[in-house]
């Protein structure tokens, strides 16, 4: 583009005037004077405007995966880094923010930051590191600022009006958002494929690349944009010291395997697919197969998804493969559950540099409402003599745990009488987020008395929280140990004083009585 700028000067005296000019861009500037000047040989004034044009040579435009990121710092000081995977010649602009993408490709969320990085005078070379911070850079020089959240964030490269050239995602569970809804999130910028030229890493306060440093561009790209190349701290800054190595290609055949669109949530019925790309890089003049196959993770083959196998082959010229896996809907809540589709036996010397790469199931299935029901588990035994005895009773907690659930309780008499036989017992159990079981002890009390086996029971009612209750009532027996005294006889005249009378016979009766254990 050009522009011009214009000043003014004053001549003291007649004479030539020469005027430099200094930039830091390359470009072609054309100046022009005008203006008058007198004197009479002891003293002159003049006046002249000067009018410098400046026609500057345009930046290059930089392609996706032309740089990477390598570190992510939210621990202050705040800092990140990138690898430049082509030569960037001096002056380039990058600009770079953690303002997240919108979901419909209409521009950013606003309200956050962001930093220009301009080429350093010789530029820098593929394979060079780039550190940035809100107050420099470790080549070249920057301008702005931004603020990365340890709450989760992203970092969005691009030039121009979102010609975007790279990104990293640090939020959630290393997945794009739908949409940048607040300043934690951001949809997959428009032009970038997760996988391949951007990276959705799971969040963490700190980030630093742990993958290869050498290979083709191609093989960098897919390792540098694989989560599974990522590692972190929630309390210190990472540093990534590595020294990449970037090669032409040509000198042999690599196959890297990335997941691009394979963390997402089941379904409910039928299947999802997952989709995993092959990439060859290197030499691609001739014919390249390799062997595929899934294997199980927390997510098991037959119940979470089907399992899938066999080769992929490479015409000449070809560079991508995509492997697709059905993932099974269901509705049963469970945790988010991965496997991994993995490369081998690759042909004609090619080699196998990101041999992984991992699908995440994810659930997306909501628990029932909680379930609350009381069991007796120690709860039928004998009195003892003396003191008292424990009875105990389990209420557990089913469905949704994830709230807090109350409930109250209370003993009820049967044969058993509170105060007697038992000690009434009442209250309110409360279960913490998470919690799915309480116990209620209820305390017998001993006794020598010879009876019959005794029950009372103990009930819940008011629940809280929308939970219900599937099993109110419990009982307790408490079972007789006492044992009665050994049997005694015992004779006693009933009726046997009166009179003979004066003929036949009079019935005198006696009465024997047993007593004690009969």
């Amino acid at each position: 583009p050009s522009d011009s700028s214009k000043g003014s000067f004053s001549t003291p005296e007649a004479g030539t005037f020469y005027l430099g000019v200094s930039s830091s861009v390359n470009g072609v500037y054309d100046s022009n004077a005008e203006g008058s000047g007198s004197g009479d040989g002891n003293s002159y004034t003049g006046s002249y405007d000067l009018t410098i044009e400046t026609t500057t040579e345009e930046n290059m435009t930089l392609n996706p995966g032309d740089i990477a990121f390598v570190q992510y710092n939210a621990t202050n000081p705040d800092n990140f880094k990138f690898v430049a995977l082509v030569d960037i010649p001096a002056s380039e602009e990058i600009k770079f923010t953690d303002n997240g993408w919108l979901g419909d490709n209409s521009g950013f969320r606003t309200g956050e930051g962001i930093i220009t990085w301009t080429a350093p005078v010789g530029g820098i070379s593929a394979g060079t590191v780039v550190e940035i911070t809100n107050t420099s850079a470790s080549e070249g020089t920057t301008s702005g600022s931004l603020t990365l959240s340890t709450d989760g964030d992203q970092i969005l490269a691009y030039q121009g009006t979102n010609t975007f050239i790279a990104a990293l995602n640090n939020e959630g569970a290393a997945t794009w958002q739908a949409d940048a809804t607040d300043p934690q999130t951001s949809a997959l910028p428009q032009g970038l494929t997760n996988g391949t030229d951007a990276v959705a890493i799971s969040e963490i306060d700190n980030a630093v690349y742990t993958g290869i440093t050498t290979g083709d561009k191609a093989t960098l790209l897919a390792a540098l944009n694989n989560k599974d190349n990522w590692t972190g701290s929630n309390s210190s800054n990472q540093t990534f010291s590595g020294t990449f190595s970037i090669d032409a290609g040509g000198g042999g055949t690599t196959l890297a395997i990335a997941a691009t669109d394979a963390e997402k949530a089941e379904g409910d019925s039928g299947t999802t697919a997952f989709t995993f790309t092959v990439t060859r890089s290197g030499d691609t003049s001739g014919v390249t197969t390799v062997d595929y196959a899934t294997l199980d993770g927390l997510a098991v083959a037959g119940d979470d998804y089907t399992s899938s196998s066999g080769n992929l082959t490479f015409a000449a010229g070809e560079t991508s493969k995509t492997i697709t896996v059905d993932v099974i809907g269901d509705t049963e809540v469970e945790t988010d559950e991965g496997f991994t589709v993995s490369l081998f036996n690759a042909s004609g010397g090619a080699t196998i540099s990101t041999a992984d790469a991992d699908g995440t199931i994810q659930n997306d299935d909501t628990p029932p409402p909680p379930t609350l029901a009381i069991a007796a588990t120690d709860a039928e035994k004998a009195e003892g003599d003396s003191g008292t005895t424990a009875f105990t009773f389990t209420v557990t907690r089913s469905g949704d745990t994830s709230g807090v659930t109350t409930v109250d309780y209370a003993t009820l008499d049967g044969l058993a009488v509170a105060g007697d036989d038992y000690t009434s017992s009442s209250g309110n159990l409360t279960f913490a987020a998470g919690e799915t079981s309480k116990t209620i002890t209820v305390d017998v009390i001993g006794d020598t008395e010879v009876e019959t086996d005794e029950g009372f029971t103990v009930s819940l009612f008011n629940a809280s929280g929308g939970a219900t209750i599937s099993t109110a009532d419990a009982d307790g027996t408490i079972q007789n140990d006492d044992t009665p005294p050994p049997p005694t006889l015992a004779i006693a005249a009933t009726d046997a004083e009166k009179a003979e009378g004066d003929s036949g016979t009079t019935a005198f009766t006696f009465t024997v009585t047993r007593s004690g254990d009969t």
